[in-house]
């Protein structure tokens, strides 16, 4: 199921279109017919590996920004890097289960410019494991 985006300081009137996958460089190139287009959202299960699965989203219309949610943390410092050859306007939120893997998993975090957020998923918020991470942080308790 995909995420709602809900910005309390866009008060713009627009579009959002969401896809549960990269799309295909056709896929977004229609969306420059759609009026109002204001957010992409994409929701990717894992991590893209290579610049080429990002490469499509160059065809993102300029006047809709780019809210990517990925599951869990990149496997490697390249996975992490791809983000930053894109020259679209992307907010990237990481959705985690528990503390990073590793130290230099948050230097690699800390070093993509649209990485926007970690929300991870506990049932025992802390910061461990968190404390050099340089974007906000905040946590989701799902309930039954």
């Amino acid at each position: 199921m995909s995420p709602l985006i809900l910005d309390r300081t866009d008060l713009s009137l627009g579009t959002t279109v969401q896809f549960e996958r990269i799309p295909s460089a056709n896929e977004l190139y229609d969306l420059h017919t759609l009026s109002g287009l204001t957010h992409v959202v994409i929701t990717l299960p894992s991590w893209p590996r290579s610049y080429p699965e990002l490469e499509p989203l160059q065809q993102l219309p300029p006047e809709a920004d780019l809210i990517v949610v990925v599951s869990g943390f990149p496997a490697t410092r390249e996975a992490a890097e791809v983000w930053n050859q894109l020259q679209v306007h992307a907010r990237v939120v990481i959705l985690a289960q528990g503390a990073p893997p590793a130290t230099n998993v948050l230097l690699d975090l800390n070093g993509m410019r649209a990485l926007e957020r970690v929300i991870v998923e506990t049932d025992d918020p802390s910061h461990r494991g968190y404390e050099r991470l340089q974007r906000p942080l905040s946590f989701r308790i799902l309930r039954d």
